[in-house]
């Protein structure tokens, strides 16, 4: 892997069509309805961005994608392009000159990249009615992606050592389009690197690659054309492989990989070796893509030891996961880089081709639901035949609560119109949380425990205002401080995870079953 000297430009979407292209249809057409029937269409309301799920079931979550978002949330803008989209759905001159050159006006509160996170708030958004509800999607939308990525990242580095190195190579598989956002969600969540080209360059990750079997297929057949009187043969072929491998490193003496298993995995290893013993390349790793892995790896480490190739290094590849990672290393398998692809798709920790063990599905569930006006005098939940589904009210954030040394202990979820936020390092007054699920676990957290605030102002009057604490490589330490500060019992990969304990503030807990029990969905303080 090298390392680019390029750094990444502060705003990269700023020559980018307006962030207000990248919706769904109907915040095109409901605006309108604010707008003409709403006695004040600016009046401002809240909106809270949610981790959804059953806090008795979910593992951990690491956020990853806000920095993009918010940077381009700077770009948002109602510009002739958008009117000219809402002119195909006749959307009436009068609406359209109200919100026609208007940026976006509100404020964001939450969390930093590389948080972890259970389920309860994650951002929260405060402004004018509809252009809260406009920038749902895009949101909603690339924080699922960017968070699945680095969710399975950091699962993979609790189960890797951390002298070996953990690469990226999803951009063939990736669930975005150019695969730079997985590519940055894995670097940040503890990664070593990337091949994807496009993601090293714009964000200074170490990138690279190696030769893949379309490359060894075709050297293999340059050899057989190149002496046409030569027939094709088991040994032909093997000298055919020994000719790739020789080209490989004629053209890379140094940092690079043989592909082992174009034709057996003991005919690779057999050949790399006479030929590596051959050429003496430097600093090279051979790469077995297939088979048994820690019967591979193993013999293909006892090999190369026995040649005298102490320093060659071994790359296991194909359909690994963070689980079936560890199963590997609990066989005594030897590996030094691990290449990870199709587990960074949807569903990759549970749908990978040929799997018998599965991983805990990632929680990606992330909605936003309107929690009634931003001063507080409305409040509003949503109600579901679905129990799951249902919405709390007002405007949230959490308190993540500390043990003496620092490692997290639960989290309350609070509503700041009925709680107002503690001040300082410890709380100065007794918390009631309450855990619907298991009501014997709520508790009163006392007076004096430590804790922080993990949702913060991060955007208002149109700029992004936490610049320094979103780069990349902030992000990336803060995650590793993160990581570290979780306790071991809720990083595990196998679905053996200790359940952290998320609470509801009991005032807000009171105020959303009131609320449901008699299916009032509007809360009016006085």
């Amino acid at each position: 892997m090298t390392q680019s000297s390029r750094s990444f430009l502060p705003n990269p979407f700023a020559y980018q069509v307006s962030t207000a292209m990248l919706t769904d249809g109907y915040h095109f057409t409901t605006p309108p309805l604010f707008l003409r029937f709403m006695s004040d269409p600016e009046r401002w309301d809240v909106a809270n961005l949610v981790l959804r799920g059953d806090v008795e079931k979910e593992t951990y979550t690491i956020i990853a994608g806000l920095w993009e978002l918010l940077s381009r949330l700077e770009n948002w803008v109602i510009d002739e392009t958008v009117i000219t989209a809402m002119r195909e759905k006749n959307i009436p001159e009068e609406m359209i000159n109200q919100m026609k050159g208007r940026r976006f006006e509100g404020r964001i509160y939450a969390v930093r990249d590389g948080e972890v996170l259970f389920p309860g708030p994650v951002m929260r958004v405060e402004g004018p009615k509809w252009q809260v509800k406009w920038i749902e999607s895009v949101f909603t939308n690339h924080l699922r992606r960017c968070s699945s990525v680095a969710t399975k990242a950091a699962r993979v580095c609790t189960v890797v050592p951390d002298h070996h190195l953990k690469l990226d190579a999803a951009f063939r598989r990736a669930n975005d389009t150019d695969g730079v956002w997985a590519a940055r969600a894995a670097y940040l969540a503890g990664f070593s690197g990337t091949s994807n080209v496009l993601a090293g360059q714009m964000f200074n990750i170490p990138w690279g690659g190696t030769v893949d079997h379309y490359t060894m297929q075709s050297l293999m057949q340059e050899y057989f054309e190149r002496n046409p009187d030569i027939e094709v043969t088991e040994e032909s072929q093997r000298e055919a492989q020994r000719f790739a491998f020789r080209c490989v490193i004629e053209v890379y003496p140094e940092n690079y990989a043989l592909l082992i298993d174009t034709i057996s995995f003991e005919a690779g290893l057999e050949d790399a070796i006479t030929v590596l013993l051959e050429l003496r390349p430097k600093n090279y790793t051979l790469r077995q893509d297939s088979g048994d892995l820690a019967i591979c790896s193993k013999e293909m480490r006892r090999r190369l030891d026995n040649a005298g190739l102490t320093d060659v290094k071994i790359a296991p590849s194909g359909g690994l996961s963070a689980l079936t990672v560890k199963s590997l290393l609990d066989q005594g398998a030897e590996g030094d880089n691990w290449q990870f692809g199709e587990y960074f798709l949807f569903n990759g920790e549970r749908s990978r081709e040929g799997a018998t063990i599965s991983e805990p599905p990632v929680n990606i569930q992330m909605v936003q639901k309107y929690g009634g006006t931003s001063d507080g005098s409305y409040e509003s939940i949503k109600l579901s035949e679905n129990p799951a589904k249902n919405s709390l009210p007002g405007r949230q954030q959490r308190i993540r609560l500390l043990t003496d040394g620092n490692m997290f202990d639960g989290d309350i979820v609070i509503n700041e119109n009925q709680y107002s936020l503690p001040c300082g390092e410890t709380l100065t007054r007794v918390i009631r949380s309450v855990r619907r699920g298991k009501p014997a676990k709520s508790k009163t957290v006392k007076f004096g425990t430590k804790f922080y605030l993990p949702m913060q102002l991060v955007f208002e009057g149109g700029l992004f205002i936490a610049h320094d604490l979103y780069t990349l490589e902030e992000s990336r330490k803060f995650h590793a401080q993160q990581m570290e500060r979780l306790p071991d019992q809720y990083k595990r990969v196998d679905g053996s995870h200790a359940i952290y304990g998320v609470g509801i503030e009991k005032e807000l807990d009171m105020r959303a079953y009131s609320m449901g029990v008699d299916q009032i969905i509007i809360h009016k303080n006085t």
